[in-house]
Protein backbone atom coordinates (compact mmCIF):
# COMPACT_ATOMS: atom_id res chain seq x y z
CA UNK A 1 0.00 0.00 0.00
CA UNK A 2 1.27 3.50 -0.85
CA UNK A 3 2.24 5.83 1.92
CA UNK A 4 0.58 9.19 2.50
CA UNK A 5 3.68 10.93 1.13
CA UNK A 6 3.49 8.92 -2.12
CA UNK A 7 -0.18 9.72 -2.51
CA UNK A 8 0.47 13.46 -1.99
CA UNK A 9 3.32 13.41 -4.54
CA UNK A 10 1.10 11.65 -7.05
CA UNK A 11 -1.72 14.15 -6.45
CA UNK A 12 0.66 17.10 -6.88
CA UNK A 13 2.06 15.54 -10.04
CA UNK A 14 -1.42 15.11 -11.48
CA UNK A 15 -2.35 18.71 -10.62
CA UNK A 16 0.83 19.98 -12.26
CA UNK A 17 0.12 17.99 -15.41
CA UNK A 18 -3.43 19.31 -15.40
CA UNK A 19 -2.18 22.91 -15.25
CA UNK A 20 0.23 22.33 -18.13
CA UNK A 21 -2.51 20.70 -20.20
CA UNK A 22 -4.87 23.59 -19.50
CA UNK A 23 -2.22 26.13 -20.55
CA UNK A 24 -1.57 24.19 -23.78
CA UNK A 25 -5.29 24.12 -24.51
CA UNK A 26 -5.55 27.88 -24.02
CA UNK A 27 -2.59 28.49 -26.33
CA UNK A 28 -4.03 26.25 -29.04
CA UNK A 29 -7.40 27.99 -28.74
CA UNK A 30 -5.78 31.39 -29.28
CA UNK A 31 -3.83 30.08 -32.29
CA UNK A 32 -7.00 28.59 -33.76
CA UNK A 33 -8.86 31.88 -33.32
CA UNK A 34 -6.04 33.78 -35.06
CA UNK A 35 -6.02 31.32 -37.96
CA UNK A 36 -9.78 31.50 -38.28
CA UNK A 37 -9.67 35.31 -38.29
CA UNK A 38 -7.04 35.28 -41.05
CA UNK A 39 -9.08 32.83 -43.11
CA UNK A 40 -12.21 34.93 -42.71
CA UNK A 41 -10.28 38.08 -43.63
CA UNK A 42 -9.22 36.47 -46.92
CA UNK A 43 -12.79 35.53 -47.89
CA UNK A 44 -13.60 38.86 -49.59
CA UNK A 45 -10.48 38.46 -51.73
CA UNK A 46 -11.49 34.91 -52.65
CA UNK A 47 -15.04 36.00 -53.51
CA UNK A 48 -13.79 38.86 -55.68
CA UNK A 49 -11.33 36.61 -57.55
CA UNK A 50 -14.01 33.97 -58.04
CA UNK A 51 -16.45 36.55 -59.44
CA UNK A 52 -13.77 38.04 -61.66
CA UNK A 53 -12.82 34.70 -63.18
CA UNK A 54 -16.47 33.77 -63.69
CA UNK A 55 -17.08 37.11 -65.39
CA UNK A 56 -14.08 36.60 -67.67
CA UNK A 57 -15.23 33.11 -68.60
CA UNK A 58 -18.79 34.29 -69.32
CA UNK A 59 -17.56 37.10 -71.57
CA UNK A 60 -14.97 35.03 -73.40
CA UNK A 61 -17.40 32.50 -74.81
CA UNK A 62 -15.72 29.25 -75.73
CA UNK A 63 -11.98 29.11 -75.37
CA UNK A 64 -10.12 26.67 -77.55
CA UNK A 65 -6.81 25.75 -75.99
CA UNK A 66 -5.03 22.41 -75.79
CA UNK A 67 -4.53 22.69 -72.01
CA UNK A 68 -8.25 23.23 -71.39
CA UNK A 69 -9.35 20.05 -73.14
CA UNK A 70 -9.44 16.61 -71.60
CA UNK A 71 -6.81 14.40 -73.13
CA UNK A 72 -7.14 10.80 -74.13
CA UNK A 73 -4.32 9.63 -71.87
CA UNK A 74 -5.13 7.33 -68.97
CA UNK A 75 -2.23 8.66 -66.90
CA UNK A 76 -2.95 10.75 -63.82
CA UNK A 77 -0.81 13.10 -61.77
CA UNK A 78 -1.17 13.68 -58.05
CA UNK A 79 0.44 16.66 -56.36
CA UNK A 80 0.96 15.99 -52.67
CA UNK A 81 1.74 19.09 -50.58
CA UNK A 82 3.19 18.47 -47.13
CA UNK A 83 5.54 20.20 -44.74
CA UNK A 84 9.33 20.11 -44.75
CA UNK A 85 9.58 19.92 -40.97
CA UNK A 86 7.72 18.34 -38.09
CA UNK A 87 4.83 19.64 -35.97
CA UNK A 88 2.34 18.80 -38.71
CA UNK A 89 2.46 15.03 -38.29
CA UNK A 90 -1.27 14.49 -38.32
CA UNK A 91 -1.67 16.51 -41.49
CA UNK A 92 1.23 14.79 -43.24
CA UNK A 93 0.09 11.27 -42.33
CA UNK A 94 -3.54 11.99 -43.28
CA UNK A 95 -2.45 13.22 -46.71
CA UNK A 96 -0.41 10.04 -47.23
CA UNK A 97 -3.43 7.92 -46.17
CA UNK A 98 -5.70 9.74 -48.64
CA UNK A 99 -3.32 9.04 -51.50
CA UNK A 100 -2.91 5.40 -50.49
CA UNK A 101 -6.65 4.77 -50.08
CA UNK A 102 -7.73 6.38 -53.34
CA UNK A 103 -9.03 3.52 -55.50
CA UNK A 104 -9.01 5.67 -58.64
CA UNK A 105 -5.21 5.75 -58.71
CA UNK A 106 -3.52 2.90 -60.50
CA UNK A 107 0.15 2.83 -59.49
CA UNK A 108 1.47 2.07 -62.96
CA UNK A 109 -0.54 4.97 -64.48
CA UNK A 110 0.03 7.55 -61.75
CA UNK A 111 2.72 10.20 -61.40
CA UNK A 112 3.13 11.48 -57.86
CA UNK A 113 4.79 14.81 -57.19
CA UNK A 114 5.52 15.31 -53.52
CA UNK A 115 6.12 18.89 -52.49
CA UNK A 116 7.66 18.87 -49.05
CA UNK A 117 10.19 16.55 -47.50
CA UNK A 118 7.78 14.87 -45.08
CA UNK A 119 5.40 13.83 -47.84
CA UNK A 120 8.24 12.46 -49.91
CA UNK A 121 9.54 10.41 -46.99
CA UNK A 122 6.10 9.26 -45.87
CA UNK A 123 4.95 8.12 -49.30
CA UNK A 124 8.27 6.41 -49.92
CA UNK A 125 7.90 4.45 -46.67
CA UNK A 126 4.30 3.52 -47.54
CA UNK A 127 5.43 1.77 -50.70
CA UNK A 128 4.65 4.35 -53.36
CA UNK A 129 8.19 4.32 -54.62
CA UNK A 130 7.02 1.73 -57.19
CA UNK A 131 4.92 4.38 -58.96
CA UNK A 132 6.31 5.50 -62.26
CA UNK A 133 6.11 9.12 -61.13
CA UNK A 134 8.81 11.32 -59.76
CA UNK A 135 9.13 12.36 -56.17
CA UNK A 136 10.23 15.95 -55.97
CA UNK A 137 11.02 18.03 -52.96
CA UNK A 138 11.34 21.80 -53.01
Amino acid sequence: MASIRDIKRRRDSIQSTEQITKAMKLISTVKLQKSRAKAEASKPYYDMMYDTINSMLRKSGTIEHKYLKAGDSKRKAVIVITSNRGLAGGYNSNIAKLVLQDERLEPELTDIYAIGRKGKESLGKKGLSHCSGLFRSN
